[in-house]
């Protein structure tokens, strides 16, 4: 997304990241705003589902750090174990 000089200046003061931007963009309410402009926030039922999914996808990744599979070159799942060191 770009940014103007104004909201460049407001992020920075602000201490709005990139990243806090496109999740906002991205995962937030759209509400619409004078000028065809929009507003993008996180009300608490977003933020407890991202919370949530973000849980979910840490539980994920400490199951899989254990573990490996094999995939042939078709990507055909040959063979899945236990990740030994």
């Amino acid at each position: 997304m770009k940014k103007s000089k104004h909201g460049n200046k407001r992020c920075q003061q602000r201490g709005f990241t990139d990243e806090v931007n496109e999740l906002l963009f991205t995962r937030g309410k759209e509400e619409f705003r004078p000028g065809g402009a929009m507003r993008y926030s996180i009300d608490g039922r977003t933020k407890n589902e991202l919370i949530s999914e973000a849980k979910k996808f840490i539980h994920l990744v400490e199951r899989a750090a254990s573990k490996s599979i094999i995939i042939s070159t078709d990507n055909t799942l040959i063979t899945a174990y236990p990740r030994t060191k």
